[in-house]
Formats: structure tokens, sequence, C-alpha cells
């Protein structure tokens, strides 16, 4: 769980991502062909998805030319660390200063 935590820590945007992927495999449990999801199924993009693999959260159970299709490593430690980040995760985004506009 220490992996994902950490990567929860530094990379609370990914939490909406996490919870798709974990709804997606928890959909297909019980198939037994299930070989993973793909970007779209989580709404994120490829390099995001290669920074979580690096990242040691997801890895990539298929490849072909056509698709690349990921599952999570440990998905009960994501679910966990995933119960420790607020539902939209926890980083606020705020301006130093307001953008003035000129006429």
């Amino acid at each position: 769980m220490a992996g994902e935590a950490e990567y929860l820590r530094t990379h609370a945007e990914m939490a909406s991502v996490l919870r798709a992927a974990i709804r997606e495999e928890e959909l297909h449990s019980g198939d037994a062909s299930y070989d993973g999801w793909t970007w779209d199924r989580v709404r994120a993009y490829p390099a995001s998805l290669m920074a979580m693999v690096i990242g040691g959260v997801i890895r990539v159970s298929f490849k072909s030319n056509s698709q690349t299709r990921y599952l999570l490593v440990n998905r009960a430690a994501t679910k966990l660390a995933l119960a420790g980040v607020g539902s939209r995760g926890s980083t606020v985004v705020r301006r130093k200063r307001p953008i003035s506009r000129k006429r």
C-alpha cells in the first residue's frame, strides 16, 4: 500500500482515474478472459497512465498496435489509499494573483 498511498499524496488529481479503474476491474472481476481497461474507459491521457506505470500503481496487461490495456497492480491497496483522499482529490489549484485584463 505504501506505493499507492505515496503516489496519491503527490498526484491527488489522479484519484478519479484510479476510482474508474477500480470500477472497471470490479465490473469484470468474474470474467477470466478480461485483459484490462483502456485509457478511454478511465478518461485519462495515455501519458498520464504511463506515469502511473512508472510509479508502480498500474501495469500494462496487453499491448498491440491498436491498443494498450492496463490493470491495477494491487486493487485492495489502491482502494485503501483512495479511502484517505477526498472524493475529488485533495489538490486545490490557486492563482497567485488575479489576472488583469487590459482594455
